[in-house]
């Protein structure tokens, strides 16, 4: 079934290309594929002046592979932009970090106020972007942390980037109305078998009177 595209929400294939590793390189072909995405969202109108911008990359449901779109993503946007960039994984649930590594210092902690965001940095040469890794929680954890201060934090801890990528849950995830709202954009990535017009016509219902603006979406695991 096909999808309309609306003019201001740039969509784009994904692939089918994962990366063998979650800390590998990114690869050429899937920076070829979000070239277009960042291009177009470097220069759209929603972008704040002289503050970060802050995306959520989100799903419909979970494991639709969006932590692997944000954070191939985010590695785009910092080598094509040369602009500096933070992913971070807010996604709790997730039983790994994208960074390879069981993290010291995880996200939670840094919105608990237990820490900084400078202490909780993963810096790799590997990677053109820094990262604020993931640690797993139960789903009853997760909504009650005080996302409420993730505003905040970006104000004081955050302002040396220009963007900041966060991977989201899922829309289906009970914190996430709490957890958008510090959003001043989101990227919807959709598994090819989701592809149901009217699944998108609902989530943009049910959201059109947020502050934050759906930005695009991008179709994943393409087969």
């Amino acid at each position: 079934m096909g999808v309309r595209r609306e003019k201001h929400l740039p969509g784009l294939k994904a692939n089918r290309t994962a990366l063998r590793r979650p800390c590998a390189k990114v690869s050429a072909q899937l920076r070829t594929h979000f070239a277009a995405l960042t291009q177009r969202l470097a220069r759209s109108d929603f972008r704040p002046l002289n503050a970060p911008w802050v995306i959520g990359v989100s799903s419909l449901i979970d494991r639709a592979g969006k932590s692997t779109v944000a954070f191939n993503l985010a590695a785009t946007w910092a080598e094509q932009q040369q602009q500096p960039v933070l992913l971070v994984e807010a996604n709790l649930g997730l039983s790994y970090s994208l960074a390879g590594r069981q993290p010291r210092v995880s996200f939670r902690q840094v919105l608990e106020g237990a820490a900084t965001t400078a202490e909780a940095l993963i810096r790799d040469p590997a990677w053109p972007m820094d990262i604020v890794p993931s640690q797993r929680l139960v789903p009853r954890d997760v909504e009650n942390l005080p996302w409420e201060l993730f505003p905040r934090i970006v104000r004081e801890q955050m302002l040396d980037y220009q963007v900041i990528l966060v991977d989201l849950p899922s829309a289906a995830h009970r914190a996430f109305p709490w957890i958008v709202s510090g959003m001043q954009g989101l990227i919807l990535v959709l598994e090819e078998r989701e592809l149901q017009l009217a699944s998108i016509e609902r989530f943009q219902s049910r959201w059109s009177d947020a502050e934050w603006k759906l930005l695009g979406i991008v179709v994943n695991k393409c087969r």
